[in-house]
């Protein structure tokens, strides 16, 4: 159940940013003056609260507009993001080190930031007016997501992400052992998610390492439309310790009752 509702949350969020920027690319194909493009860009982030920051970059890397000021007119290396779409087409890149595209100009300031503080560009592409191919983008911010998978959990001996099928980590709860950006081997083991992702397998549970070393019963479940998988999982020896405890508090009454049915 709890990898089903941050399935639906992390697949709702890149809905939300794919529906956003195809509003945007069609505004900027029709040519729409700079400021209502920059009004709109500013509007976008500020309504969808996951979002790092919006903006349009040419061919070259170049900042045409963005909501966040620290991003105007920057250059940086397009390439960074991902793989460039088609016209008309989106793709979602991996989990970029920078707070911001700030941070991927060459020499900048911004560039140095703490391990596991990045962002996921959503990215789109479109033709400007003058027929120059350009790119819409959209930095989702893993912190975001972090933090509603903390949130749902409400247990701090659980642990949950939001992975890659390369068991790259794209947003992770406080109670694993790793960081957003880390790749993990374990959970490309033949029994563990993503392999039974791979062959076919939407959902299901595990039963071993995963975001943490230490044995974990675990679920997992695929994002609809997306190379993604969300986990969860609980450490097994804190389970088996529920479950034993659990027994014996049923336990007690019924030696309590039965005890009774012998003195009557």
């Amino acid at each position: 159940l709890l990898a089903r509702v941050l399935e639906d949350h992390a697949s709702r969020s890149l809905d939300a940013a794919q529906l956003a920027l195809a509003g945007l690319a069609d505004v900027a194909e029709r040519g729409a003056p700079p400021e209502v493009l920059q009004a709109l860009l500013g509007q976008t982030q500020a309504s969808l609260g996951f979002l790092r920051g919006v903006a349009l970059l040419d061919e070259a890397g170049h900042v045409l507009a963005a909501a966040d000021p620290a991003d105007r007119d920057v250059q940086i290396v397009a390439a960074r993001l991902g793989a460039w779409p088609a016209l008309g087409q989106d793709t979602l890149g991996g989990f970029v080190p920078a707070r911001s595209l700030a941070g991927l100009a060459p020499g900048s300031a911004a560039a140095v930031v703490p391990p596991g503080v990045g962002f996921i560009p959503l990215l789109r592409g479109l033709k400007l007016p003058d027929g120059r191919p350009a790119l819409l983008t959209a930095l989702l911010n893993p912190d975001a997501l972090a933090n509603f998978q903390e949130l749902t959990l409400n247990d701090t001996r659980a642990a949950a992400a939001l992975v890659d099928l390369d068991g790259r980590l794209l947003a992770v709860t406080a109670g694993a052992d790793h960081i957003a950006g880390e790749r993990l081997a374990a959970l490309q083991l033949p029994t563990g998610p993503l392999a039974r992702v791979r062959t076919g397998n939407e959902y299901g549970g595990w039963e071993g390492p995963g975001l943490r070393d230490a044995d974990q019963l675990g679920s997992f479940r695929a994002l609809r439309a997306r190379p993604l998988v969300v986990v969860v999982e609980m450490p097994q020896a804190e389970l088996r310790a529920q479950w034993l405890a659990t027994m014996r508090d049923l336990g007690l009454p019924a030696i309590g009752i039965a005890a009774a049915l012998l003195m009557l």
